[in-house]
């Protein structure tokens, strides 16, 4: 999966492919996983936490 930008140890990177899913980007630490955090990004150019799967704190 594409890399975008690493931050305070956490990997953000897109997939695609995902049918039926809006377009979003997974959050990992360290490196890109199966069950990573997933975050749906808005038209009005917010975000939604879709999942938390590498359970990143919400502060």
């Amino acid at each position: 999966m594409p890399k975008l930008f690493t931050v305070s140890g956490y990997i953000v990177y897109f997939g695609s492919n995902e049918e039926g899913e809006p377009i979003h980007v997974h959050v990992s630490k360290g490196r890109p996983t199966p069950n990573a955090t997933k975050i749906w990004l808005t038209r009005t150019g917010g975000c939604i936490v879709a999942s938390n799967g590498s359970q990143i704190a919400s502060k």
